[in-house]
């Protein structure tokens, strides 16, 4: 790929995901204006399970498509992106279904009004539809056209906003309509035409599909208790925060991040494009080019971070004022420690990158394995001593020790295994 059409690429997939968390930071402001603390804050611990199912999606089909794909012909490739997105609709079925018995008993059991029985189906219908859009949003970085998947989260949204101005202006947002509205959006957007596949045509077999569940499984085995460890350490604070200091506390959590938000959309846009091109790059041997770009994106994340910071702090006033409401009137310090954490974030998810690229699952889940255990450490001591903001605190210490394992030991060894 050459530089320029990886700067388009990169300006794309940013753009994109620029699209997609403008509508994640609508949403979240129209939740602070207009409906209760406790309707938002879970909201935010349902959007956070909605994660876990993606991450699941990640582990067992994303992860290993986007290593395994970009090293094969194109026939390969075909093959795997047909059989792989087949096991994964099957996979969003039961993920989706197995998702309502488990809202309705966790509403029953922490006597919570909200999980009722409409707000578990439509929960499940969103999950459902968003592990099939986000496949298909895969595809498009995998062909190397940012462009066509930008095209299918542009459908997804403009049905998003749409509903949302007219939730708003009816006064009728709440829990429940928003679920609905995610879900209805979601189905719409797969409503588009199907990415053209190319020229090449998949093998059809069942040996081919076997085939390609042989060849995901060494990746997705370790990928896959490495995400549910990672989750643990990086939404677990969600519930701790509400366990130890309230739901309130949790709202006031979200809203701090949300501010922030520009900051992660540089992170996964980066993201997106930076795992294709490095496990091209590992794949014909050029993995020191791979790691300098990583090292690179990685010291550049704390001064676009700082300097958003200080923009953010300049217009703070007009932010309180015509934004955040008086409900949520002292996030000075949650701000400052939420920044503190991107900058960490960005050492990690770089490293993380490499290591995803280079198939280490296993030393991925390992080096999880202890983040989590810091994290739940960290997380819970924080917010005992220090309220909401030492839960951020702790999620930073995480971060910090996830980073000093890879870059220390991970990356490395990456470094040996190609020169070998």
């Amino acid at each position: 790929m050459s530089r320029r059409k990886l700067a388009y690429g990169t300006l794309i997939a940013v753009a994109d995901q620029a699209w997609l968390s403008a509508l994640n930071f609508l949403i979240g402001i129209a939740f602070i204006r207009y409906a209760p603390k406790e309707d938002y804050a879970v909201y935010l611990q349902l959007f956070a399970v909605l994660l876990l199912g993606m991450s699941i999606q990640a582990a067992l089909y994303l992860g290993p498509l986007l290593t395994l794909a970009p090293k094969r012909d194109a026939a390969g490739e075909a093959t795997l992106v047909h059989h792989l997105g087949f096991l994964q609709g099957c996979s969003a079925a039961f993920v989706a279904l197995l998702s309502i018995p488990a809202l309705l008993a966790t509403g029953s059991v922490l006597n919570l009004p909200l999980l009722g029985l409409n707000a578990a189906l439509l929960f499940a219908i969103w999950m459902y539809a968003a592990w099939k859009r986000e496949y298909r949003r895969e595809l498009g970085f995998l062909a190397q056209r940012p462009d066509r998947t930008a095209m299918l989260d542009g459908a997804f949204g403009l049905v998003l906003l749409l509903a949302l101005a007219w939730l708003a202006s009816q006064g009728s947002l709440s829990l429940i309509t928003t679920l609905g509205m995610l879900a209805v959006a979601n189905l719409i957007s797969l409503l588009m035409p199907q990415q053209d596949s190319g020229p090449a045509q998949p093998d059809l077999s069942a040996e081919a599909r076997r085939q390609a569940i042989r060849d995901a499984w060494p990746l997705a085995r370790w990928a896959l208790p490495g995400v549910l460890v990672t989750w643990v350490y990086t939404h677990s604070y969600l519930y701790i925060s509400a366990a130890m200091l309230g739901t309130q506390a949790t709202a006031d959590l979200g809203a701090a991040r949300l501010l922030l938000m520009p900051v992660g959309i540089l992170l996964i846009g980066w993201g997106n494009v930076f795992l294709p091109r490095v496990s091209r790059q590992l794949g014909n041997q050029e993995s020191a080019r791979g790691i300098r770009a990583a090292m690179l994106a990685a010291v550049a994340t704390t001064p676009v971070t700082l300097l958003f910071l200080g923009l953010l702090w300049l217009c703070f006033p007009l932010i309180q004022t015509y934004l955040l409401g008086e409900q949520y009137s002292d996030l000075h310090g949650l701000i400052i420690v939420w920044a503190a954490y991107f900058c960490l974030r960005g050492f990690s998810l770089n490293a993380a990158i490499l290591l995803q690229a280079a198939g280490e699952f296993r030393r991925m889940f390992q080096y999880s394995f202890i983040g989590m255990l810091v994290g739940l450490t960290a997380v819970v001591a924080g917010a005992h001593w220090f309220g909401a903001a030492g839960c951020v605190a702790g999620l930073a210490v995480t971060e910090l020790a996830v980073a000093l394992l890879i870059w220390w030991r991970g990356v490395p060894a990456i470094y040996k295994a190609s020169a070998a």
